[in-house]
């Protein structure tokens, strides 16, 4: 998604906001599966240190539905 994004400014680093501001424009399903991975993969797997297997392959599969999505459009 990187690619399909306008450079950040003063080569800062792209932070959620702009992934979903993207994605809101382009795709409401691609933009609740970022939302969605986001929270079981960072927030639940990293912050919360979740050990519920589901939980981190819930996030692998929307993760997954992103790229998916990256590929075709």
């Amino acid at each position: 998604m990187d690619e399909k994004l306008p450079p950040p400014r003063k080569k800062n680093r792209r932070n959620i906001k702009d992934y979903e501001e993207y994605l809101s424009k382009k795709n409401q399903k691609a933009l609740h599966d970022f939302v969605e991975a986001y929270k079981h993969l960072h927030l639940f797997g990293g912050y919360d240190g979740t050990l519920i297997k589901k939980t981190i392959h819930t996030g692998i599969e929307l993760a997954e539905n992103i790229i998916k999505w990256c590929e075709k459009n």
